[in-house]
């Protein structure tokens, strides 16, 4: 018995199926959903390619058209088999979403959305000389080979096509997305990883040996497999939404190394005088500051969350922490910082609210200042799970802060006051700019679904 499917999509499942023990009559087979029948179909129509391969004289092919009505936008599993066996015609079993056309334009705008490939180590571990890494990469809309790199050397070991039901569930829009997921192993261990430094992880194009997007090189410092020095969980999952302690090293390093490149670029250096972690948390980024011992720099740190603020002031030694409140003033002098830095605060905020923290944040500044904060941009849209009305209106406002993120709820007074918000690059551009010159906008920066907004205080 032997067969294939050729197409298998919203409109069509074609292929052909010849059984050689009765090579004269035309094979019959069922196309399954799952385990639930859809259709049972005689395998007899003709295509020349079969006739040539010698194949039931041609007449063996099959072809099946969707009904609309199976069309619900879900997953399905399709396979064929031959009727009254076990056999299966491959390669199944298929899994696909029968979408309606609103859906197929929204997975086309949703599309237009992802500019740079996202992906992430969500795990890693040396263990008997062979460094493991797990996480998630898109894949190339184009089919691009590619790998994952550590210090400019490509895995030894690559899955890169393993299924994940989150991820796939979150860019269900994005072909391939559902298969995404990867194990990479290579013998390495860490007095290799860390000879050269601080460690560099890259997912890039097999061909071309290039970064799919140079600004979403992860970095992991010498210490990032040493866990004795990290906050209690519950500190480290209202900062960041996990618990991890090695994905807490991991991308608090790294944001802080991405921060550091944007004002060497603007300064030649991360500018002398007093910085600002606005939105502190426990430390996720500034102990990496801290442990830089930058000259000429001071470190202050603030939030909302008074928890963590204690855990800082208890375990970070040479800053002034302030536990803030849930709208402004501060107590900070008029133009006291130099740099002032807010990763995952403005994601957080109603309109009202971040027009407030605008104006606070300016009377703070120096003349001349950065400011570096975040926003949910296009890159971050799957986080939604979007329709077309969501999608439509915050392409007309700029701005939407509709749903409720109860990550610190029993933490501070107003449990209405955090919220998972959008932005447009339009809206900063036009709103913001109120505030601050607009110095750039760099999409996916932090954890590839933040936008980095950078602002600088006029004179």
């Amino acid at each position: 018995m032997e067969g294939s499917i050729d197409q298998c999509d919203l409109q069509l499942i074609s292929g052909w199926a010849w059984n050689g023990a009765s090579a004269e009559e035309p094979a019959e087979i069922e196309i399954l959903d799952g385990d639930r029948v859809l259709a049972t179909l005689v395998a007899d129509l003709y295509r020349p390619d079969l006739e040539a391969a010698k194949k039931g004289g041609g007449r063996c092919a099959f072809r099946w058209e969707l009904p609309r009505k199976l069309l619900d936008d879900r997953e399905h599993e399709i396979r064929v088999r031959f009727v009254g066996t076990n056999v299966e015609i491959g390669p199944a079993p298929r899994r696909l979403v029968w979408d309606t056309s609103a859906r197929r334009e929204l997975a086309a705008e949703m599309c237009g959305t992802m500019r740079a490939l996202a992906w992430e180590i969500s795990g890693a571990r040396i263990e008997d000389g062979r460094l493991e890494i797990q996480g998630w990469a898109i894949p190339p809309s184009d089919g691009r080979e590619r790998t994952i790199r550590v210090n400019g050397v490509p895995f030894e070991k690559v899955e890169l096509a393993l299924r994940s039901k989150r991820i796939g569930g979150l860019y269900w829009y994005w072909p391939g997305a559902e298969h995404c997921a990867f194990e990479c192993s290579i013998p390495m261990d860490a007095e290799d990883l860390f000879k050269g430094g601080p460690a560099v992880l890259e997912y890039v194009d097999s061909a071309t040996g290039e970064p799919f997007d140079k600004g979403q090189i992860v970095y992991w410092p010498e210490t990032v497999f040493e866990h004795g020095n990290v906050p209690p969980e519950n500190n480290i999952r209202r900062t960041s939404g996990y618990s991890d302690a090695h994905l807490f090293l991991q991308e608090g390093y790294t944001a802080y190394r991405r921060l550091a490149r944007q004002l060497t670029e603007m300064h030649g250096a991360w500018p002398s005088g007093r910085t600002l972690d606005w939105g502190s948390g426990c430390g996720r980024v500034l102990r990496w500051l801290l442990d830089a011992e930058l000259p000429g720099v001071d470190v202050f740190g603030g939030d909302i969350d008074a928890a963590n603020v204690r855990y800082c002031r208890q375990n970070l030694t040479g800053v002034e922490f302030e536990v803030l409140l849930l709208h402004p003033p501060t107590s900070y002098e008029s133009g006291m910082f130099q740099v002032i830095y807010g990763l995952s605060v403005f994601t957080h905020l109603q309109e009202d609210v971040q027009l407030a923290w605008l104006g606070e944040l300016a009377r703070i500044s120096a003349p001349g200042a950065t400011v570096l904060v975040t926003v949910h941009g296009d890159a971050s849209y799957c986080l939604a799970q979007p329709d077309s009305d969501w999608l439509k209106r915050i392409r007309e406002t700029g701005f939407d802060a509709s749903i409720h993120d109860g990550i610190l709820a029993g933490e501070i007074d107003d449990d209405a006051y955090y919220r998972a918000t959008f932005h447009t690059a339009d809206y900063v551009r036009e709103r913001w700019s109120e505030y601050f010159e607009v110095v750039d906008i760099l999409e996916g920066f932090v954890c590839h679904q933040q936008d980095l907004v950078v602002l600088r205080k006029r004179p």
